[in-house]
């Protein structure tokens, strides 16, 4: 999986004993997005402090998110973009701008570890967007779209279900652009296989592994 560097720390106003339900009233700083749903086990690390997720949790950019076993946790952002992510899954909120009142939108996120949903929100009619997803397989150039992409069939997958995505790694590209599109990727170094149309069964153990 892709190796980060450590979270940049900064100060958390206040925050509730390790370990229990963190309240939205503890976030100090600009809120990128809250929790909207979630089921079973999740957490999040700000800075050097870890605590556990609960409904409506704000969250911010240079979050790291985490989900246990058997887990699902969805984060609407507040240009109504929904990211929802399956169980042992880990992922941080690199970047998020989210300013209309300038055309302007930005949306960095980068998953260590299992299977994920997105699904774009505002930010992908705005004249000035930006909107990634880096992965340890690949690099994801979103082009407001709903797709999904993790672990399937032992390998790394990405499934277009509206919209479009290009499909980035070191080898080459591969633009995933009708929907039930789909891509396998090895690793980073080798080249994303060729955009298939990805049969019923397929799709619905891909989604399966996002579905609360």
């Amino acid at each position: 999986m892709l190796m980060r560097n450590a979270l940049t720390a900064f100060s958390i106003a206040s925050i509730l004993a390790i370990g229990g339900p963190l309240a939205g009233s503890a976030f100090a700083g600009s809120a990128a997005g809250t929790v909207t749903r979630i089921k079973g086990d999740a957490s999040v690390t700000r800075g050097t402090a870890k605590v556990v997720l609960g409904q409506g949790v704000a969250l911010e950019a240079l979050d790291r998110i985490e989900t246990g076993k058997d887990a699902r946790l969805e984060v609407t952002f507040l240009d109504e973009t929904k990211l929802t992510l399956g169980e042992n899954a880990a992922l941080t909120i690199d970047e998020y701008v989210y300013k209309p009142e300038q055309n302007q939108g930005f949306t960095l996120l980068g998953l260590l570890q299992g299977a994920f949903r997105f699904t774009t929100g505002k930010i992908g009619k705005l004249t000035e967007r930006r909107v990634e997803v880096k992965t340890g397989f690949a690099n994801l150039a979103v082009r407001g779209t709903d797709f999904w992409g993790g672990p399937i069939d032992g390998k790394n997958g990405v499934l277009v279900l509206d919209g479009q995505v290009e499909v980035t790694t070191n080898r080459g590209k591969v633009l995933l652009d009708k929907p039930n599109a789909g891509t396998v990727v090895t690793a980073i170094g080798k080249r994303p296989g060729k955009s298939k149309t990805w049969g019923e069964g397929k799709i619905a153990r891909a989604v399966a592994t996002v579905t609360f």
